[in-house]
């Protein structure tokens, strides 16, 4: 048998773990895409609040896989985390970061 790891459980190996430390949205885009998607050098800033709008890096990277899902993905970190926008999430202090990573894949796994 040949059992392949989740969307989550592929962002989860890179999310801050060595080697690669990857920001949670990147580790959003690795999780779905792997490591060789062009997008990843791109978002190395977009954790940590710096998403446009204050948003949840990891809901940021869920919406540039899926830019059609946006307002599903924001519903979905809104009815699960308090809130779409990082230093909310943090703050509500419900769903820590690695969680919003595996929130983020476990729906785009969903919808695929």
């Amino acid at each position: 048998f040949f059992f392949s790891l989740s969307y989550a459980e592929n962002a989860l190996k890179y999310f801050r773990q060595p080697p690669h430390k990857l920001s949670c949205c990147q580790a959003v885009i690795a999780g779905v895409n792997g490591l060789e998607d062009p997008q990843i050098p791109e978002c190395a800033k977009l954790g940590g609040g710096q998403a446009p709008d204050g948003m949840c890096g990891a809901a940021y990277g869920a919406k540039l896989l899926r830019p059609d899902l946006e307002d599903a993905i924001i519903k979905k970190f809104i009815e699960e985390t308090g809130s779409f926008k990082c230093k909310e999430i943090r703050k509500i202090n419900k769903v820590p970061c690695a969680g919003c990573v595996k929130l983020a894949c476990d729906f785009i796994e969903a919808v695929k």
